[in-house]
């Protein structure tokens, strides 16, 4: 599938009833691959247009939801659609590089939680790019679960 020093990120999804696997590089772009054998997928709409190098850092997160794909990649993350590759909302920009990001559905809507080099802990709505709730923490967070 690629070299064991160009993969940063994985995340399993669903796409139109098909297993996809993204794979996050440390040039920044996405690949994506077929579930069932791991073969390379054009990607759809918009994503298609950003095949390569992204000049904004390694992917070091990566998620799928129903609906979207959420990367973080140096200080910002980015929720996009799933089947258009349009943004879903505004970048979400942090002091520092994101750590650590998961998605979450609350009953305001879909949220994402990251964790930054900054020590902080924050909580976004992915429509406004506004962060609902941040918590200082004693130190970084590599990992959220929920």
């Amino acid at each position: 599938m690629a070299g064991p020093d160009e993969l940063a990120a994985l995340a399993l999804g669903d796409l139109h009833g098909r297993v996809i696997l993204l794979a996050g590089t440390y040039d920044g772009g996405i690949r994506w691959f077929d579930g069932a054998d791991l073969t390379e997928l054009t990607p759809p709409g918009r994503f298609a247009e950003r095949r390569g190098p992204a000049r904004r850092g390694a992917v070091t997160a990566l998620h799928i939801t129903a609906t979207m794909v959420i990367s973080a990649a140096a200080d910002t993350v980015t929720c996009t659609d799933l089947t258009t590759g349009e943004p879903s909302g505004p970048a979400l920009v942090h002091p520092g590089p994101v750590r650590a990001v998961l998605p979450a559905m609350l009953d305001s809507g879909l949220v994402v939680a990251t964790s930054c080099a900054d020590r902080r802990l924050s909580v976004w709505d992915v429509v406004t790019g506004r962060t609902t709730l941040t918590v200082s923490l004693p130190r970084t967070v590599s990992r959220i679960v929920s």
